[in-house]
């Protein structure tokens, strides 16, 4: 089995095209390291300490975050197709799905074995429902070919109900904290046509009121998407994530805005040409940053991405890209200094923020000041200062501001940068500097 497995992932790494020439990281984001499948064409699902829970269509293993097989937790009399991999919110057993027959299995971490749970027939995803641990909403067609239902499934017993029934062939499904439901419709064509896919919303109120839903009750949270293989709500900043898949070849992943702001602004965060799918996100450094541009590191993505023309897949990490900057020039006497910001946003604008050192918060506040993302000051509002300006940046995102130290300066003043998108909106901060 192990010799097996590992043969795959090789095969996998090798047909691996290069990342960097099929995924681009938007303004405000980097790539953060590509990392192969554990196994060919199997969902998976990642724990938050590396190791993966992956169904390969047979066997249910477990990988450390190396890729190295650490156990066989079962398997099946034979091959089916695999349709998706969840974690439980404790991370000690795995539901996973598959639609050759439609059978939906828990699979306990630990190595206690396997469950069959129910018979969704067509089942493509599945969320927990974060009201009630015991109880996952998933994505099927159990009516019809053609058509997707919406079924919340104990787990304990195995009994389902259906929730709401929508046109178009099964697509992905995602909760947020107060138990709205969202789904991305489908277009019968793969890959689907340019803007033919809407995210549609359930209240919770809805969903408990025991009728049967449909789109005409649902809010339409977004509108003329381009395909949809995933949803994802990230949990800091309450924003829900698509992987958008168009008949084009282009495949991005868009932020769709705050879940309570229908009809936001839609941001992208990576684009390429492989489909991307099965969205991933992790809290990797204590804090408050989000999962947004220009944020300082905090939270990472997680994003499959396959080529179809070899069927390769590896696994692409997204992290917020924070803007640094420095200053250079002498620290004593009269002297030119040079403020510098590089990581900004491209071919847009910065504005010079500034400050008395004895006020400088070396650790930063965390500032809400209403701008849909938390700005992250070295200067409480009272103190903080602005130069009636702005600073245009390059095609690389760098900006410089020069001025002349008289000599009575040197280490009186903090600066930062605010940053500012092409359409003059701020979106973030730069790291700060004292002179």
């Amino acid at each position: 089995m192990l010799q097996r497995l590992s043969a795959a992932a090789l095969v996998c790494a090798a047909l691996s095209p290069t990342p960097l020439a099929q995924e681009a990281a938007a303004p405000g984001f980097e790539l953060a390291g590509f990392t192969p499948v554990p196994g060919a064409g199997g969902a998976y699902a990642t724990l938050d300490d590396g190791r993966v829970f992956l169904f390969d269509g047979q066997h249910f293993e477990l990988y450390d975050a190396a890729g190295g097989l650490l156990l066989v937790l079962g398997s099946l009399p034979g091959f089916v197709f695999p349709s998706f991999a969840l974690l439980d919110p404790t991370q000690s057993f795995a539901l996973a799905g598959e639609s050759s027959s439609g059978d939906l299995f828990t699979v306990d971490l630990a190595g206690g074995g396997v469950r069959f749970v129910a018979n969704l027939a067509f089942n493509y995803d599945a969320a927990f429902d974060p009201l009630d641990a015991g109880s996952v909403f998933v994505s099927a067609a159990r009516t019809a070919f053609g058509t997707n239902d919406l079924f919340r499934l104990e787990l304990a017993s195995g009994a389902f109900r259906q929730v709401a029934l929508v046109d178009g062939p099964s697509g992905p499904i995602a909760l947020d904290a107060v138990g709205d439901l969202y789904y991305a419709t489908q277009d019968i064509d793969f890959p689907a046509d340019p803007g033919s896919t809407d995210v549609l919303r359930w209240t919770r109120a809805q969903i408990d009121g025991g009728a049967l839903l449909d789109e005409s009750d649902a809010l339409l949270f977004a509108a003329g998407l381009d395909g949809g293989s995933a949803l994802e709500v990230a949990p800091r900043s309450r924003h829900l994530l698509l992987a958008e898949n168009a008949g084009s070849g282009a495949s991005r992943v868009v932020d769709l805005g705050a879940i309570g702001a229908i009809g936001a602004q839609r941001d992208v965060v990576l684009s390429g040409t492989r489909f991307l799918s099965n969205l991933e996100l992790f809290d990797v450094a204590a804090g408050a940053a989000t999962f947004q541009a220009f944020q300082p590191a905090g939270v990472t993505l997680k994003v499959l991405a396959t080529d179809f023309s070899t069927f390769a897949s590896e696994i692409a990490g997204v992290a917020p890209a924070r803007p640094t900057t420095t200053l250079a020039g002498p620290t004593s006497g009269p002297a030119a200094k040079t403020l510098t910001v590089e990581d900004a946003h491209p071919s847009a604008s910065v504005v010079l923020l500034f400050g008395a050192a004895r006020d400088f918060h070396a650790g930063e506040l965390v500032l809400d000041l209403g701008l849909g993302f938390p700005f992250h000051s070295a200067f409480a509002v009272s103190r903080l200062r602005r130069m009636p300006f702005l600073l245009p940046t390059d095609a690389s995102g760098t900006a410089e501001f020069r001025y002349f130290d008289p000599g009575h300066l040197h280490g009186q003043l903090g600066f930062q940068f605010a940053v500012l998108d092409a359409a003059g909106r701020v979106r973030g901060t730069s790291t700060a500097v004292l002179n």
